[in-house]
């Protein structure tokens, strides 16, 4: 890989890796390894379904109801600017759960930054 393309990969692994957990996702990485490359396409056939409908990677736009109620707040509040200290404190839940949700929105909108995602929001994306 060059260039765009390993700024994307490493972009995808990191937020794949706060979405799912450092355990998580070294477990699954490895069952990933083990599986044939037909295998590997097998499994991801339902996955590229739902990313079709729902992310902004192929469609362009989010479906709004993508998110649920608590995303929406999430991504509400990063849009606003704050850290996900900030996030945690002002919904009272722990910084690891805040991450985790701010992982999961940014991954349901498809982007790979907080910017990428007020940047959908200020164009009416979701």
């Amino acid at each position: 890989m060059e260039g765009p393309e390993r700024t994307r990969h490493a972009r995808a692994m990191a937020t794949a890796r706060r979405a799912l957990g450092d355990l998580d996702f070294a477990r699954l990485w490895e069952e990933g390894r083990e599986l044939s490359a037909a295998q590997a396409v097998e499994q991801a056939g339902p996955l590229l379904a739902a990313l079709a409908t729902t992310s902004a990677v192929t469609t362009g736009k989010a479906a709004p109801a993508a998110l649920t109620k608590r995303e929406r707040d999430i991504l509400r509040l990063v849009v606003e600017g704050r850290t996900d200290k900030a996030i945690a404190e002002q919904l009272q839940i722990s910084h690891r759960t805040a991450s985790r949700h701010v992982a999961r929105v940014l991954a349901k909108l498809g982007v790979a930054s907080r910017g990428e995602a007020a940047a959908v929001c200020r164009k009416g994306l979701v």
